[in-house]
């Protein structure tokens, strides 16, 4: 008695070349995994107050984003896109799996300056928001013409006045200001390492179970 196992040709060619394409779909989905994982951890860490910075609807964080060139063009990658839409953007941005990259950047002047501090000058008066009340009105949009100019000690403030209280001293105007380093987005990427790489491990240990 005796067995005969043979290796049927054209079912391995097929399973050869449909494996390029399952390997590109599992390190896509795990390029996708940690940089979201990333976007989320810089959110979470560095712009909900100190020691970062304090997030805002239309802020800094909307500026930063994930993105993939596909056949010359750039592909935005938005938090809220699903995940196959993501994945197939990602794993058509390179022919050759190990090449396939996702850019997270950032183009905004004033990210800079809170990454590496700096001064930001105007040549004109500038409202510095002096408490949160303050800092509502500027995300509301109202104008400050209806706050009334106040000189303290030298020094020109905008108040809310009612009637005869106290005026709420909101802002105070300078025409520079300096920013110390406090975005710390470098470094979250750093102290991300650990986590982005236990996700490309299991998704590299997919993509050796779909080779097989």
């Amino acid at each position: 008695m005796r067995f005969i196992i043979k290796v049927e040709s054209d079912e391995l060619q097929r399973r050869l070349e449909k494996a390029p394409i399952r390997v590109k779909k599992v390190l896509a989905d795990g390029l996708d995994h940690a940089t979201r994982s990333f976007m989320k951890t810089f959110f979470k860490e560095r712009l909900q107050g100190p020691p970062g910075i304090k997030h805002n609807p239309r802020g800094i964080f909307h500026r930063f984003r994930r993105a993939v060139i596909v056949k010359g063009k750039a592909v935005f990658l938005t938090q809220t896109a699903s995940s196959d839409s993501t994945i197939k953007s990602i794993a058509n941005s390179a022919k050759d799996p190990m090449n396939m990259t996702v850019e997270i950047y950032s183009k905004s002047r004033v990210a800079g300056i809170h990454e590496r501090g700096g001064s930001i000058n105007t040549g004109k008066p500038m409202p510095i928001p002096l408490s949160e009340a303050a800092k509502s009105l500027l995300r509301n949009r109202i104008s400050l013409q209806e706050l009334s100019p106040i000189h303290i000690n030298g020094k020109l403030f905008l108040a809310r006045t009612k009637g005869r209280e106290k005026p709420e001293l909101l802002f105070i105007l300078k025409r520079g200001i300096r920013i110390r380093p406090r975005l710390g987005f470098y470094q979250t990427w750093a102290e991300h390492q650990t986590r982005r790489g236990e996700i490309m491990d299991k998704a590299m240990d997919k993509a050796f179970n779909k080779l097989i």
